[in-house]
């Protein structure tokens, strides 16, 4: 089984409140969610709260985030801070910490987030960046932690439920990751990405027909349903309903032409005796010379957990819990 994900062309999107991370790729304009929810608004009311020199600076670094300008904007948070007063230098460290995000620069997320959380402990914003970075990083341990301590402060924060079932489900804890997004759902039912997660998860466990009931409702809910397409796919796949399989892979492919898209494609097609189509579906793959065909899975958190067990770190000491004993 190949793994499917990319994260290499990445923009910023606010929608329904939230900042994320994202892309043109197969999650389409909704990547993963970068920080906790934050609207528009309670950006704009940031610049309002704070009364220093560099007032200007950091109402221009929010801008040039909304922009998509991600290196000015971690510029001109810079520039704010030189002039901050220091009760106020854990916000701008927050945001010049979700500039980084955006870039992808996981070490100075988690150096900007770890002076804002020293600064003042109560911001939830840093807190979920760090969170990020540190599962991004393959930290799982460190992830946990900080989206635990999100949840200790904001026990209604379904992101936050959601984002710590990820680091389980990157784990191989799946009956763990299973109960968090349970209970991110009953906080908010259609949470970007929630039911794709779940079928990954029920899919690691060799329950096709849980995951294809979650992959089924992540495409009626998800902006860009690639991959959860892909997940229903691979599902069907190992069920033996290849008709059904290329019809899901054939979605893919029109929303992201992956590689392997082509090669799960050409399976099927083997499988039901087409070998001209699956033949050109293996030479459309060859030609794309995808990075992610050289390996099953890409590292970290930015590719789709189908082998969630790949990614453990080796040193980690997170125990595997049963769902039924979560409280």
């Amino acid at each position: 089984m190949l793994a499917f994900g990319d994260t290499r062309s990445q923009r910023s999107d606010t929608r329904d409140g939230a900042q994320v991370i994202a892309g043109t790729g197969p999650y389409g304009t909704s990547m993963r969610p970068c920080c906790s929810v934050m609207s528009r608004k309670e950006r704009d009311e940031m610049g309002h709260d704070l009364k220093h020199d560099g007032l200007a600076e950091f109402r221009r670094g929010l801008e040039l985030l909304e922009a998509c300008e991600y290196e000015r904007a971690r510029s001109a948070f810079t520039t704010s801070l030189k002039r901050a007063p220091a009760e106020q230098r854990g916000l701008v460290h927050s945001m010049r910490a979700q500039a980084a995000a955006l870039l992808l620069d996981w070490e100075a997320v988690i150096e900007d987030a770890t002076i804002a959380i020293r600064l003042n402990p109560m911001l939830n914003l840093a807190l979920a960046l760090r969170g990020r970075a540190q599962s991004a990083l393959g930290r799982y341990a460190e992830a946990l932690v900080d989206f635990t301590k999100l949840l200790e402060l904001n026990p209604a924060d379904a992101f936050a439920y959601l984002s710590r079932g990820r680091v389980h489900l990157l784990l191989g804890h799946h009956l763990v990751a299973i109960a968090e997004f349970n209970k991110a759902q009953r906080l908010e039912p259609t949470l970007e990405r929630l039911h794709l997660y779940r079928s990954e998860a029920y899919f690691a466990l060799g329950q096709w027909s849980a995951a294809i009931k979650a992959a089924t409702e992540s495409i009626r809910l998800d902006d860009c349903p690639a991959v959860a397409y892909y997940v229903r796919a691979t599902c069907r796949q190992e069920r033996g309903e290849h008709l059904q399989a290329i019809e899901d892979l054939t979605k893919v492919i029109e929303l992201w032409p992956v590689a392997v898209a082509y090669w799960a494609r050409a399976a099927s097609y083997h499988e039901l005796g087409d070998d001209g189509r699956a033949a050109a579906d293996e030479q459309a793959a060859v030609k794309l010379a995808a990075p992610e065909c050289e390996n099953e899975t890409f590292e970290g958190d930015d590719w789709l957990g189908l082998h969630a067990e790949d990614a453990v770190s080796p040193d980690s000491s997170v125990p595997e819990t049963h769902a039924s004993s979560l409280p």
